[in-house]
């Protein structure tokens, strides 16, 4: 229903460790940060940027084993800097 409906800017980012951060050898770690409203369009890829946001943990949930303790995790960002 587009006339009762409230749309709002989002992005979803993935972000990782840069190179000179890494030991040599060493796979870079990766985090997903949802952006929302005046935080959009903030970062272009490539972009090195300071995130201030909660991390909020996720649990994952799977078929075989629904009793499992292992969980993901994201940001929400609150604000960027470059």
């Amino acid at each position: 229903m587009p006339g009762h409906s409230k749309f709002i800017n989002y992005q979803e980012l993935k972000i990782q460790e840069t190179s000179d951060q890494l030991k040599q050898g060493s796979i870079p770690k990766s985090i997903n940060v949802y952006l929302k409203g005046a935080n959009v369009k903030q970062a272009s890829p490539g972009d090195i940027i300071l995130i201030q946001g909660i991390l909020l943990p996720s649990k994952k949930f799977s078929f075989r084993d629904q009793y499992s303790l292992l969980f993901d995790g994201h940001i929400e960002a609150l604000k960027i800097l470059r």
